[in-house]
């Protein structure tokens, strides 16, 4: 069974929405926890969780436990090999290999 990726938010943040377009570009499925007044268990994990800052999205995958939209982003595109390249926050370099096939390959 694939382990349940769960993204802590609010639905009015953009950063929480910058979040949920690279999960839905990538063809990833993940869990929305809403942060709010009517689910003060996810406020409670968020106060814990959330880094020095108390940041969100937060994104907990098994074990880790991230926080900032750019920084799920980018695990986003470092771990899960559906479609790499195509929600990545910091773009790859253009192939300049001879593959012509855009494998971001630096010489």
């Amino acid at each position: 069974m694939t382990p349940v990726l769960a993204l802590y938010g609010h639905p009015f943040s953009s950063y929480t929405w910058k979040a949920q377009i690279a999960f839905h570009a990538a063809g990833v499925n993940y869990e929305f926890r809403e942060v709010g007044p009517d689910q003060p268990a996810n406020g409670e994990f968020l106060v814990s969780h959330a880094g020095p800052w108390g940041k969100f999205p937060v994104l907990v995958d098994g074990e880790q436990v991230l926080f900032e939209a750019t920084v799920i982003i980018e695990h986003l595109a470092s771990t899960m090999r559906r479609r790499p390249d195509c929600c990545r926050a910091i773009p790859l370099p253009p192939c300049r290999c001879a593959c012509s096939t855009g494998c971001s390959t630096i010489t």
